[in-house]
């Protein structure tokens, strides 16, 4: 008797699949305001933002607000995104929008910079 292999997982879904269909339901809860889901976004996307952080410093303190700025960014980006076509566009539509944010932080761009002219 011949056994079949499962490659692809248990029902026949590939791993890239399952990935963006999971990504999916994690961007449409976020739009929907789910912290748990903004939770999971965040870390699923944390070796992302951090590496663009670490390019642009090696100082621990402006790393982190790098971090920070990258952090809205990405939630930023995943309340504009349409999911309707499906996540897999999402990877490069966050990335405008992460490095839009960082530069920001580059510029003094955030509230009190603008207030008191600081960075």
């Amino acid at each position: 008797m011949k056994i079949g292999l499962n490659i692809q997982g248990m029902d026949g879904e590939s791993d890239k699949a399952a990935e963006q269909r999971a990504l999916d339901i994690i961007l449409r809860n976020v739009q929907k305001g789910d912290w748990e889901a903004k939770d999971l976004l965040l870390k699923q996307f944390r070796t992302l933002v951090t590496s663009l952080a670490e390019k642009r410093t090696t100082d621990p303190a402006v790393l982190n607000k790098y971090t920070e700025r990258g952090n809205e960014g990405l939630l930023k980006a995943a309340r504009k995104f349409k999911p309707e076509p499906g996540a897999d566009n999402f990877r490069i539509f966050a990335l405008d929008h992460i490095e839009s944010a960082m530069n920001q932080q580059d510029k003094g761009g955030g509230f009190l910079g603008r207030l008191f002219g600081k960075g």
